[in-house]
């Protein structure tokens, strides 16, 4: 990794934006009970996978550490990323957080991007804390994490990683005051859309409970409202795909036309938020106590 630019899929780095955890009450259960449901690994809402298929996530570049030695190994030949943290927490590899606590000591990892001798560096020990904080106590031991304006971006690149319907869960109750009220934190916008793009929409998206949808559409509503330039908009427009409905068309059809490069974005959600309804549609008509035909 360039020792001036975090890795091209992890785009998260300036994503540190402040969250006032109390400054909208929650509109979920109770923080204590619901984090005592993500400890136990039970779901909050009943979020599923749209795809029987591996769990989403970044690909870790070139050579996988299988251990925490290799961890060791790469940290010290420099060829250690974000990405290997990121992945061996949510492979829950044993011993990964006692030995990125002794690199940070003896590496002296950075907490920042920009260093006190005014270089641009990967804040290493901010990416060792959150990946630690995850191997040890999974989705619930974020929580804390996710109110720390210095680890925001963090956590939700963990979340994105993690690609499991818990992991989207958290994202909602972590970040609910956002979710509620978009415009008493701007700086968070981006990243919070970012990430639920990559969440509904990816390779392997998730389909949220009807619930976790329509908190996540409701927020999608209001921030293409505050939009303030046109990829914004089409970030936007794009991550409805995975929450839309009749609402949403009706919205998108009175949305002026997006600048260039973003002109066809529009129709392209339009399309595929038709295509989910109508297969949810068929799902939902379809009787299962109706046999099927055989063919003669």
């Amino acid at each position: 990794m360039r020792p001036d630019l975090p890795s091209p899929s992890v785009r998260c780095l300036s994503w540190c934006f402040a969250v006032n955890p109390i400054a909208v009450p929650l509109e979920s259960p109770p923080l204590d009970a619901a984090l005592s449901l993500l400890a136990a690994d039970r779901p909050l809402g009943h979020a599923a996978v749209r795809h029987q298929a591996p769990v989403p996530g970044l690909r870790p570049p070139g050579r996988w550490p299988m251990d925490a030695a290799a961890i060791r190994r790469c940290a010290l030949d420099g060829s250690l990323e974000v990405e290997h943290l990121l992945h061996a927490a949510r492979g829950g590899m044993p011993g990964l957080a006692d030995e990125l606590t002794r690199l940070c000591a003896e590496l002296s990892w950075p907490l920042d991007a920009p260093q006190a001798d005014g270089r641009h560096g990967v804040p290493m020990a901010r990416w060792a804390q959150v990946a630690s904080a995850y191997s040890r106590g999974g989705l619930a031991a974020l929580a804390p994490l996710a109110m720390d304006p210095a680890h925001c971006g963090f956590v939700l690149a963990m979340l994105e990683v993690v690609g499991t319907p818990e992991a989207l869960e958290a994202l909602c109750l972590f970040y609910q005051p956002v979710l509620v009220r978009p415009e008493s934190a701007p700086e968070a916008i981006t990243p919070l859309c970012r990430t639920i793009h990559r969440m509904l929409c990816g390779r392997h998206g998730l389909e949220p409970s009807p619930s976790l949808a329509s908190r996540l559409r409701s927020f999608l509503h209001r921030v293409l409202r505050l939009a303030t330039c046109p990829a914004q908009s089409a970030l936007v427009v794009f991550a409805l795909r995975g929450v839309g409905d009749e609402e949403t068309l009706e919205v998108l059809a009175t949305l002026p036309r997006l600048e260039s490069p973003f002109q066809g974005a529009r129709g392209t959600a339009m399309r595929a938020i038709r295509r989910r309804l109508r297969v949810q549609h068929a799902s939902h008509n379809r009787s299962p106590c109706t046999p099927p035909v055989l063919p003669p």
